[in-house]
Protein backbone atom coordinates (compact mmCIF):
# COMPACT_ATOMS: atom_id res chain seq x y z
CA UNK A 1 0.00 0.00 0.00
CA UNK A 2 1.03 3.30 -0.77
CA UNK A 3 1.30 6.43 1.55
CA UNK A 4 -0.87 9.20 0.86
CA UNK A 5 0.79 12.46 0.24
CA UNK A 6 -0.76 14.72 2.79
CA UNK A 7 -1.18 18.66 2.06
CA UNK A 8 -2.71 21.17 3.74
CA UNK A 9 -4.59 23.76 1.45
CA UNK A 10 -3.14 26.98 3.15
CA UNK A 11 0.38 25.40 2.81
CA UNK A 12 0.87 24.61 6.53
CA UNK A 13 3.16 21.76 8.04
CA UNK A 14 0.31 18.49 8.11
CA UNK A 15 1.88 16.89 10.46
CA UNK A 16 2.45 20.18 13.12
CA UNK A 17 0.81 20.93 15.94
CA UNK A 18 -1.69 24.29 14.70
CA UNK A 19 -1.53 27.18 17.03
CA UNK A 20 -4.60 27.19 19.24
CA UNK A 21 -5.54 30.02 21.69
CA UNK A 22 -5.09 29.02 25.57
CA UNK A 23 -8.16 29.17 28.01
CA UNK A 24 -6.39 33.11 29.13
CA UNK A 25 -6.93 34.38 25.85
CA UNK A 26 -10.61 34.02 26.14
CA UNK A 27 -12.77 37.08 27.27
CA UNK A 28 -15.92 34.87 26.81
CA UNK A 29 -16.36 31.37 25.87
CA UNK A 30 -16.10 31.77 21.94
CA UNK A 31 -13.29 33.98 20.17
CA UNK A 32 -12.71 35.04 16.74
CA UNK A 33 -10.79 32.45 14.71
CA UNK A 34 -9.07 34.67 11.66
CA UNK A 35 -6.90 31.35 11.34
CA UNK A 36 -9.86 28.88 11.04
CA UNK A 37 -11.71 31.21 8.63
CA UNK A 38 -8.31 31.09 6.35
CA UNK A 39 -8.32 27.47 6.21
CA UNK A 40 -12.81 27.21 5.61
CA UNK A 41 -12.04 29.99 2.79
CA UNK A 42 -9.48 27.86 1.35
CA UNK A 43 -11.29 24.45 1.57
CA UNK A 44 -14.52 26.50 -0.06
CA UNK A 45 -12.52 27.80 -2.89
CA UNK A 46 -10.91 24.17 -3.49
CA UNK A 47 -13.22 21.75 -2.53
CA UNK A 48 -15.99 21.67 -5.40
CA UNK A 49 -17.95 20.07 -3.54
CA UNK A 50 -18.16 23.43 -1.49
CA UNK A 51 -19.78 25.14 -3.72
CA UNK A 52 -22.85 25.66 -2.44
CA UNK A 53 -21.78 27.60 0.92
CA UNK A 54 -19.21 29.74 -1.64
CA UNK A 55 -21.89 32.31 -0.93
CA UNK A 56 -22.86 32.24 2.33
CA UNK A 57 -21.44 34.18 4.99
CA UNK A 58 -19.35 32.32 7.52
CA UNK A 59 -17.68 32.89 10.37
CA UNK A 60 -15.33 31.33 12.57
CA UNK A 61 -14.82 31.04 15.93
CA UNK A 62 -13.13 29.15 18.60
CA UNK A 63 -14.84 27.84 21.27
CA UNK A 64 -12.75 27.21 24.77
CA UNK A 65 -14.39 24.23 26.59
CA UNK A 66 -15.91 21.15 24.09
CA UNK A 67 -19.58 20.49 25.02
CA UNK A 68 -20.89 17.15 24.75
CA UNK A 69 -24.14 15.14 23.45
CA UNK A 70 -25.80 12.19 25.31
CA UNK A 71 -21.57 11.30 26.26
CA UNK A 72 -20.16 12.23 23.24
CA UNK A 73 -17.63 15.00 23.10
CA UNK A 74 -18.69 17.41 20.13
CA UNK A 75 -14.73 18.66 18.70
CA UNK A 76 -16.80 21.65 16.63
CA UNK A 77 -19.93 22.52 15.18
CA UNK A 78 -21.71 24.44 12.51
CA UNK A 79 -24.69 26.07 13.10
CA UNK A 80 -27.16 28.10 10.77
CA UNK A 81 -27.84 31.50 12.06
CA UNK A 82 -31.52 32.32 11.88
CA UNK A 83 -33.29 35.61 13.20
CA UNK A 84 -31.14 38.08 15.94
CA UNK A 85 -28.63 35.24 16.10
CA UNK A 86 -27.54 36.19 12.54
CA UNK A 87 -28.29 39.68 12.79
CA UNK A 88 -25.65 40.10 15.96
CA UNK A 89 -23.20 37.15 13.92
CA UNK A 90 -23.87 38.75 10.69
CA UNK A 91 -23.44 35.58 9.08
CA UNK A 92 -25.42 32.81 8.16
CA UNK A 93 -23.56 30.24 9.62
CA UNK A 94 -20.90 29.74 12.46
CA UNK A 95 -18.12 27.24 12.59
CA UNK A 96 -16.66 26.42 16.06
CA UNK A 97 -13.65 24.49 16.89
CA UNK A 98 -12.99 23.17 20.44
CA UNK A 99 -9.76 24.32 21.24
CA UNK A 100 -9.58 22.06 24.94
CA UNK A 101 -9.81 18.96 22.56
CA UNK A 102 -7.24 20.09 19.56
CA UNK A 103 -4.76 20.79 22.56
CA UNK A 104 -5.58 17.62 24.58
CA UNK A 105 -5.44 15.39 21.52
CA UNK A 106 -2.54 17.04 20.08
CA UNK A 107 -4.72 17.49 16.88
CA UNK A 108 -2.17 18.18 13.82
CA UNK A 109 -2.89 21.05 10.84
CA UNK A 110 -3.77 18.04 8.55
CA UNK A 111 -6.88 16.83 11.11
CA UNK A 112 -7.90 20.81 12.02
CA UNK A 113 -8.36 21.19 8.22
CA UNK A 114 -10.20 17.47 7.93
CA UNK A 115 -12.49 18.98 11.30
CA UNK A 116 -13.50 21.89 9.57
CA UNK A 117 -13.76 20.45 6.28
CA UNK A 118 -16.36 17.97 8.25
CA UNK A 119 -18.21 20.77 9.20
CA UNK A 120 -18.90 22.96 6.51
Amino acid sequence: MTEIERTCVTGADPDAMPKVPVDGAFLADYMQADDLQGIGEALIRSRPELEAVANAAVRYMWRRKHGETQGKVILGKCQKMSGVNKAAANADYVVWVSTDIVREREMTNWQLEALVYHEL
